[in-house]
């Protein structure tokens, strides 16, 4: 135990003399481990474990150019006449489904906790070829008015 207090102090010792070049080594470690967790982070969310989408290579996301408004001329999104109007009128994709962004109150009406949830059209989870983990996704029947609202949890949420 001695020599390791020994090591300990002759380590400190060095370090206080070599400043620069302690601080260079643990940038550089630093930077290595950061380059690392990068290259593998990439590497297994492409190659080894991609989006699990059916046909995952023929999902697009739909860019609009609306050269008519000065503040926003590039969207990606659209509202919802236009959404409907463009699923109608679709001839160069096979399917469409839109989603959207909310944020909605989850848990105890006391202490409700804000979750940011998707809003998606009936036809998401076929178009996609998910399947639900346990119970059902959301189905066609679900977007028809006057249907029962239907909330599906994502396994980290549960």
């Amino acid at each position: 135990m001695r020599w390791l207090l020994q090591d300990l102090r002759f380590g400190l010792r060095s370090i206080s003399k070599e400043r620069s070049f302690f601080l260079t080594s643990v940038l550089a470690l630093a930077l290595g481990i950061g380059a690392a967790t990068v290259i593998f982070s990439v590497t297994d969310n492409v190659l080894l474990n991609p989006f699990p989408y059916v046909d995952g290579n023929r999902v697009h996301d739909v860019i609009i150019h609306d050269l008519t408004r000065n503040s926003a001329p590039v969207r990606n999104w659209f509202w919802l006449r236009e959404f409907l109007d463009f699923q109608a009128q679709n001839h160069i994709f096979d399917r469409s489904f839109g989603i959207w962004e909310k944020t909605t109150l989850l848990g105890d009406p006391s202490a409700p906790e804000s979750l940011d949830t998707d809003v998606i059209t009936g036809n998401a989870f076929q178009m996609l070829g998910i399947p639900a983990l346990l119970g059902r996704g959301i189905q066609p029947a679900d977007a028809q008015p006057g249907a029962s609202p239907v909330f599906v949890l994502s396994y980290k949420v549960w």
